[in-house]
């Protein structure tokens, strides 16, 4: 390949400086002006190209660094080095095409062979076999392919062309072999789909349990069969020979949801299968069998792990042993008494109603028991109480200022044994409380309290929010009832541990410890870890110093299980984990099958993660509702569902969507319901029963009993009640404590007597998952911390150990209230408090986005179905009538959290709402109006002085901090 190396002439380099260019066995050479570079045979990506000039002539090199060209060389030396540097390059072509011919054989025959497999092609098997083809085809992109490429590679590479472009093609050709695929096994096994359960299998059940892709994720509405997937899936792997009994692993979460299961499944494959069917397990079981091969035996499973009462007497007993550690009475006593709640001020929120609704859920109690109406009121109250200083929390003022719609004035605390009043203000360095409060009005209310102690010679002590923002508030505070003569009697530790013991704070510690014990060991967290993600939350002291009170419990019971060879259900799941992950455990499995996998944890999830890492051709088949997950209190994640694809891989999904449950009327309410959350999948949920009229209905009713005596009446009229026939009522309520008033055996012998043809069972919204009945009763859903949804907020330690709160508010709560709606087969009655129904409720009695929902009549002859006006200051109460010395006005159901107050109806004493610069009366018959007082927000009434008659404000002239406004009438 060598060829003499050519130089410029003496006249060119005159002109281009020196120059040569050589080829050689290494490539090509060239140099100009004293630059040089080389060129590998390979990399000339084009052939080389002479231009002859009038003297000289100019070489033209492509190269894949870019063209290279070369002036001033002799014409009669140019044209050898072209010619042999063009022979060159074409040899090494036509090697490389020769080599690739080899490839696109195997290439053609790989696809052709997929395509005649009687299998689903998985991603798994198709994904390298295109990155190749794409890899192949690159070579397209050559610029001396289509000039010596053998005609046969062109075809070819023509033939694998089409498989992969335009884009989007290969998706398409994998999805109709696939189809194909499916379309025969449907046709094959339909006398199977149609028999394997009592009702043939519809499409998409029979489709999700064909369908083989490495993770297959089956959406399963409340009420569509998912058992029937889950049995239909089991047997055809076994009866297709795709699979063998012990190589399938089907899950269930409760023993006793297995149990059933195994049953159900036993009896549907027997005519179908000879010999066994797969075992269905519970994660726990499973992590024993793991542990028992792995290790040579199975460990012992702790009574405590699956008796609660012992597992809480436990924590007691070891807080109580630590509590004989006076460092650790004093961290218990200061976690109850200063740092139970994280602390947040007023200045801490944007409006009024954000901060009147955290203190409520958060629901204050003092050492003593008491709710007070902010953070910095339980720190002064415990304060007082430790250091044994008696006091009256809102004690009635020793002069009477009530007024007709102001109470009588109470200030904050009161030391009657002293005769001193402490009132907390809630203002800044500056003064000046919240910007979000009526500022006016608050300092207006300040100066007058001041006024008053001072006219009737009362002795007042002021403390302020920012002094416990500034940590001033236990020095300040002391320093001035030292100053006022207040004796201090400092309580022990342990004294004011038996007060805490009195009012059953330290049992509710047991149960927080053994809560966070238990999703500490779920969650994989160490102690260190969690101190450190404590190191960058608002309220690290507050969890660090929980973490101290809990790290002693945390081991001790660890020790304790330690001791006697045990271990817990969290043990089950992290060690069969580690066993797993290291190889000791070989894992038999290539089905793994899980129900109810919206109610996945982190830990089981990554427990079936490194099952299907052992065996590359394992798969996954997942069956759950991301609609139904409810348990994220226990750790559960709905992130595994709802980025199923992102965490598992490439993924088929099944919607099944047909209800055999409820009828259309009920799903509609509810499928709009839970999708108002944007994080939900969206599905259509269709039903075998259609009907006309609604099928959820409202129950007004001014109590538990009477709601569901109510409903019970209603459900009656519509059921046969022949015993051959008897209709079922699941009675549910969001706690077990919500049927406190009717599951006892003298209100159900009243049920049996009054409704013979009811058969009327209580549970709870959670026990009710899995459940299904006639009818459904909800209790009490109304607004309150215990109420539906619950608004009762979670301890941020335990919010440390449990997956990332959705941002959409209730959304926990909202699916289930779609779990309790979903029970029922014919209608759902709804039972609320009219005074303060919940957001659930407005929801769905909201005008202007109505649901198709019927407003009972069997409700309260007395009790308006209109839910009363929001309240305006907190936004989350309602307006309802109270009676006070005066006669009947109207305030906040939220008290004491929120005191706004304003007149009633002036004519029947009844709620108003506000219609611009009036108010107008709820009650229809009434329909008073009456303009508001701009001043104080009063009615203004026409009223006679002794100048004749004008128009006053209702809050005018009781006392000092009345209401004066006045104008002509």
């Amino acid at each position: 390949m060598t060829s003499p190396r050519i130089s410029r002439g003496i006249a060119s380099r005159i002109l281009y400086g020196p120059g040569s260019a050589e080829l050689h066995d290494a490539g090509l050479s060239i140099s100009s002006r004293g630059d040089s570079e080389s060129f590998a045979i390979g990399e000339l990506n084009g052939l080389l190209a002479c231009e002859d000039g009038p003297i000289w002539s100019t070489v033209r090199i492509p190269t894949a660094r870019g063209e290279r060209s070369m002036r001033g060389l002799p014409k009669s030396r140019v044209t050898e080095l072209v010619h042999a540097a063009n022979s060159a390059v074409a040899e090494n072509a036509a090697n490389r095409y020769a080599y690739l011919e080899l490839g696109l054989e195997d290439l053609l025959r790989r696809t052709e062979d997929l395509a005649a497999a009687q299998r689903y092609v998985r991603h798994s098997e198709v994904q390298p076999l295109l990155d190749e083809l794409h890899s192949a085809l690159a070579i397209r992109t050559d610029a001396l392919w289509r000039q010596f490429a053998p005609l046969s590679q062109k075809v070819k590479i023509g033939r694998l062309t089409l498989l992969i472009e335009p884009e989007g093609a290969a998706a398409e050709w994998i999805a109709s072999l696939n189809t194909t695929f499916v379309d025969q096994e449907l046709a094959v096994y339909a006398d199977f789909f149609d028999a394997i359960e009592s009702k043939p299998l519809t499409a998409a059940q029979r489709r999700a349990c064909v369908v083989a892709e490495n993770n297959n994720l089956v959406l399963a509405g409340a009420g569509t069969g998912k058992t029937s997937v889950m049995i239909g899936r089991a047997g055809y792997l076994i009866a297709s020979g795709r699979a063998k009994p012990d190589e399938i692993l089907m899950m269930a979460y409760g023993r006793k949801a297995a149990d059933e299961m195994q049953e159900r499944q036993d009896s549907r494959l027997a005519e179908w299968i000879t010999g066994s069917t797969p075992t269905i397990k519970t994660f726990h079981a499973l992590g024993l069998e793991i542990i028992g091969r792995a290790e040579g035996r199975r460990p012992n499973l702790t009574v405590m792990a699956e008796d609660s009462l012992r597992y809480t007497q436990f924590i007691d007993e070891a807080i109580a042993s630590q509590c004989e550690e006076d460092e650790y009475r004093q961290r218990l006593v200061r976690y109850c008494g200063t740092e139970r709640f994280p602390y947040r001020n007023w200045f801490d929120f944007t409006s009024e109603a954000e901060y009147l609704e955290y203190v409520r859920t958060n629901e204050l109690r003092t050492l003593e028991g008491e709710v007070v109406k902010s953070f910095e009121e339980v720190f002064i109250a415990n304060y007082l109480a430790s250091q044994g200083v008696h006091y009256a929390y809102e004690h009635t003022y020793e002069v009477d200022t009530a007024g007709p719609d102001y109470r009588q004035y109470r200030p904050d605390f009161y030391l009657p044994d002293h005769g001193v009043y402490i009132e907390h203000f809630g203002l800044d360095r500056n003064g000046m409380p919240p910007e979000y409060f009526d500022q006016q009005k608050y300092l207006e209310g300040v100066r007058w309290k001041r006024a008053l102690h001072a006219e009737h010679g009362t002795r007042l002590i002021e403390t302020y929010s920012y002094l416990k923002r500034e940590d001033l508030l236990e020095s300040t505070l002391e320093a001035a009832l030292t100053d006022a003569g207040v004796e201090f009697r400092p309580q022990s530790a342990e004294e004011l541990l038996a007060q805490l013991r009195e009012t059953s704070q330290v049992t509710d510690f047991a149960t927080l410890v053994g809560s966070f014990i238990s999703l500490m060991k779920q969650s994989g967290l160490s102690f260190p870890e969690l101190r450190q993600k404590a190191s960058t939350s608002i309220d690290g002291s507050h969890i660090n110093l929980l973490l101290d009170l809990i790290a002693p419990v945390y081991l001790t019971y660890e020790a304790t299980l330690a001791e006697r060879g045990e271990i817990d259900f969290a043990d089950m799941i992290s060690r069969a984990i580690e066993h797993v992950e290291s190889g000791c455990y070989q894992s038999p499995y290539t089905h793994i099958m899980v129900d109810e996998f919206q109610d996945i944890s982190p830990m089981r999830a990554r427990l079936v993660q490194a099952l299907l890492r052992q065996r590359p051709e394992a798969m996954l088949f997942a069956v759950g509702d991301d609609w139904q997950s409810i348990y994220r209190f226990t750790g559960s994640d709905l992130r595994y569902t709802t980025r199923f694809s992102e965490i598992f891989g490439a993924t088929a999904v099944t919607a099944l969507d047909l209800t055999f449950r409820f009828n259309d009327k009920l799903g509609e309410v509810a499928s709009t319901f839970v999708l108002k959350n944007p994080v939900q999948v969206r599905k259509e949920l269709g039903s075998v029963r259609a009907q006309e009229e609604p099928a959820v209905s409202l129950v007004a009713a001014s109590g538990t009993r009477t709601g569901l005596d109510a409903a019970l009446e209603a459900i009656s009229l519509r059921a046969d009640g022949t015993p051959q026939n008897r209709s079922t009522v699941l009675v549910l309520g969001r706690f077990t404590f919500t049927h406190t008033d009717v599951d006892n055996a003298e209100y159900r012998n009243r049920v049996r007597r009054l409704h013979p043809g009811l058969d009327v069972r209580f549970m709870t919204a959670h026990g009710s998952k899995g459940k299904e009945a006639d009818y459904v009763v909800i209790l009490d859903v109304s607004q309150g911390r215990y109420g539906f949804p619950s608004e009762r907020p979670t301890e941020p330690a335990l919010e440390f150990l449990l997956p990332e709160a959705e941002p959409f508010r209730f959304a926990e709560e909202r699916r289930l209230f779609y779990v309790a709606l979903t029970r029922a087969r014919h209608r759902t009655y709804v039972v609320y408090d009219p005074t303060r129904p919940s957001s659930f409720v407005t929801e769905l009695l909201n005008a202007e986005d109505p649901y198709q929902v019927d407003t009972c009549e069997c409700g309260d002859a007395g009790v308006d179905m209109v839910a009363p006006p929001e309240c305006p200051r907190c936004e989350a109460g309602r307006l309802v009538v109270k009676t006070g010395e005066y006669g009947s006005f109207v305030a906040c159901s939220h008290y004491p959290y929120c005191d706004y107050r304003e007149a009633a109806c002036p004519e029947c004493g009844g709620v108003m709402r506000r219609e611009a610069a009036e108010r107008v009366c709820l009650d229809a018959a009434c329909d008073t109006r009456v303009r508001i007082c701009p001043r104080c927000g009063g009615n203004l009434l026409a009223r006679t002085g002794p100048w004749g008659p004008f128009i006053g404000c209702s809050n005018y002239g009781r006392n000092g901090h009345s209401c004066t406004y006045k104008e002509k009438a």
